[in-house]
């Protein structure tokens, strides 16, 4: 049995998610994020939203976005985008 909240409220979780979800009310995980932010050349959150649909909701994560993109384009030579469930973390290689 499964024990995240049907929600996709990771907070309450017992243990970490394998996919943290990012955008709650699009239910937009992690690994959608860094597909997108890794297969193309985003820049700015409304590039990042219209491929993805996270921040269309109520835009709480706008933030964290925002974030996921400045770490992306700061790191995009020479090192490796890791994440964990409670943020983003840049090691240089």
């Amino acid at each position: 049995m499964d024990a995240r909240p049907s929600n996709g409220d990771c907070s309450r979780c017992p243990a970490p998610c394998d996919d943290p979800v990012v955008c709650h009310c699009l239910r937009v995980t992690e690994a959608v994020i860094i597909e997108a932010l890794s297969t193309r050349q985003i820049t700015t959150v409304k590039e990042l939203r219209s491929c993805t649909g996270a921040g269309e909701g109520c835009m709480a994560c706008v933030r964290k976005l925002k974030r996921y993109i400045e770490l992306h384009v700061c790191c995009q030579t020479n090192a490796v985008l890791e994440t964990e469930s409670v943020g983003v973390i840049v090691r240089t290689s």
